[in-house]
């Protein structure tokens, strides 16, 4: 059995807000959420909306440190 691999290191993230618009008054807002990339610039997942911010970019930047933290194990 061969070992799993990951996407290539290293994985960056991105801050990717969208923007929601509310019927019927129109009233768009923005959500945050940010998205994390491995090195040929494929997505590898994104965060989850309905969290605070500053939650989303912790989360961010710890999963982006997962190649580095497997390459010490």
């Amino acid at each position: 059995m061969t070992a799993p691999n990951h996407s290539p290191a290293p994985w960056g993230y991105e801050y990717s807000q969208y923007r929601v618009r509310r019927e019927p008054d129109g009233i768009e807002s923005e959500l945050p959420a940010f998205e994390v990339f491995d090195d040929d610039g494929n997505k590898v997942f994104d965060t989850n909306e309905d969290t605070p911010s500053e939650l989303q970019e912790a989360n961010a930047c710890m999963a982006s440190s997962a190649p580095r933290l497997l390459r010490l194990s």
